[in-house]
């Protein structure tokens, strides 16, 4: 019951429904919260002492899932009302009484809150404080839960536990799940993961230096950075940098990133770098990984237009049964 109210409240947001929202939560406060704890004394103003009993005597009472979503709707409700001390409250529960499937929702709506609220995420926030964010979200066990293997059969069957998990750790390497961060940075940035507007270069590569070093496979997060970037004015070493930054991303991905990845990847190197040594070696590593994809083919071909070696490229398409123009 209380996530349907949860994800009714957010439907409307998403609408720019503000005061049918508004409504909607004082419709929730009454009918829901008033009335189960009228009881006890509660009431829409009470301090941050007896918040805290009501949410201690609230997780003895009901499911998980309702506690959760319950908070959830407490803090919006409260948020609404410019309670920011016991919407923050609220929250900060929630993000504690989630459980692992439901931890990176509750991460994302913790992390609208700090947007909302304007006390720690601002537009010109200092890269510590950002960091300092991140790094609590990621330092929870929640946000890594452990992986799985690509199924195999042989490696079902093998009788002793140490055994097969260790043929699982060989066979199986998988890179860190950068999703929750990037689920975080689409949620106070937009799209994009970064702000579209930076006073001093050198923040943003702080942060994102920063964010790779934990999650060095973040290829969405590299993606981003070039295309930002190229609309800054010529610098032949921000350039290198995030060209850099994009390559090693998807090298270090494991599971590979999907084809239209690198396709768009070659496509941002081409217009981003003059360095073609960086464009070369990113084409015959990504044939090395799709090594029938004409999207790849026709940009390595085009890139040879420019180091003149086309008919080595050619010739190397034909030998995969890839005629190029």
């Amino acid at each position: 019951v209380q996530c349907i109210w949860n994800q009714y409240a957010e439907c409307a947001l998403q609408n720019g429904k503000f005061e049918f929202v508004k409504e909607l939560m004082d419709r929730w406060f009454h009918s829901v919260w008033n009335a189960q704890y009228s009881q006890n004394g509660f009431s829409d103003t009470m301090d941050g002492e007896n918040s805290l009993r009501l949410l201690e005597s609230w997780i003895s009472n009901f499911s998980q899932i309702d506690v959760l979503f319950g908070l959830l709707n407490l803090s919006l409700y409260k948020l609404l009302k410019n309670d920011h001390i016991e919407g923050r409250l609220a929250i900060d529960r929630a993000l504690k009484t989630a459980a692992a499937e439901d931890y990176k929702h509750c991460v994302r709506e913790h992390a609208m809150f700090l947007l909302t609220d304007g006390s720690q995420c601002k537009e010109d926030a200092p890269v510590s404080g950002i960091l300092n964010i991140l790094h609590g979200y990621l330092v929870d066990a929640r946000a890594f839960p452990a992986s799985e293997p690509l199924s195999r059969m042989f490696i079902q069957s093998i009788k002793k536990p140490r055994v097969r998990q260790l043929v699982s750790n060989m066979w199986s390497p998988v890179s860190s799940d950068f999703s929750l961060v990037n689920l975080v940075l689409e949620v106070w940035h937009g799209p994009s993961f970064l702000p579209q507007r930076f006073s001093n270069l050198k923040d943003l590569v702080d942060l994102v230096e920063a964010i790779m070093e934990i999650l060095p496979s973040n290829y969405q997060l590299a993606v981003s950075v070039c295309k930002l970037l190229s609309g800054v004015p010529d610098s032949a070493s921000v350039s290198f940098w995030a060209s850099s930054l994009l390559v090693n991303a998807l090298f270090q991905a494991v599971p590979v990133a999907p084809e239209y990845v690198w396709v768009e990847a070659a496509v941002i190197l081409l217009n981003l770098t003059d360095i073609q040594s960086i464009s070369v070696s990113f084409h015959k590593r990504a044939l090395s990984v799709y090594p029938f994809s004409i999207k790849l083919w026709k940009s390595y071909l085009n890139l040879s237009r420019t180091t003149g070696n086309m008919g080595t490229v050619i010739e190397a398409a034909r030998a995969k049964g890839i005629k190029l123009d």
